[in-house]
């Protein structure tokens, strides 16, 4: 995990430094149990890791085990929704790192196959001047 730039990353983005500290956190319990975030995304094994982190109220109901191995204390749902969350804000980092040139070293400009490099940067560069979240959501076909 790129832990000092998702640190500076996430205060660039406004985050406070308690918020700062519990997403670092969720992402290192994340990566202990189920890989490295950086190798899950290099591998384009993200998608499955998102869907290993969901939790429904379904699955609360019927007490179904969480599909993640992380160790949640209290609430299992509102758990595993923090973690999906910070495993989310780190895709996100991932993203924008990857499309900063010159932060990323041309060897570790990699993206899912699903989503290639050049059409992120492209979609980047479109009139709508689409961010990264919005990308991400398309990519997991989170949006309406």
């Amino acid at each position: 995990m790129k832990e000092s730039l998702f640190r500076k990353w996430l205060g660039e983005q406004g985050y406070n430094y308690a918020t700062i500290d519990s997403r670092i956190s969720n992402c290192r319990r994340i990566s202990e149990v189920e890989g490295d975030l950086d190798v899950l995304y290099e591998q384009d094994l993200y998608e499955d890791l998102i869907m290993r982190l969901s939790y429904s109220i379904k699955d609360e109901k019927e007490n179904a085990r969480p599909r993640h191995g992380v160790q949640i204390r209290g609430n299992i749902r509102t758990g595993t929704a923090t973690l999906k969350q910070a495993a989310r804000l780190y895709y996100k980092f991932m993203l924008d790192y990857l499309l900063d040139t010159e932060t990323a070293p041309e060897d570790k400009l990699k993206c899912p196959e699903a989503y290639p490099r050049e059409k992120l940067m492209q979609e980047s560069k479109s009139p709508k001047n689409l961010d990264s979240y919005a990308l991400f959501l398309d990519y997991l076909s989170l949006t309406g």
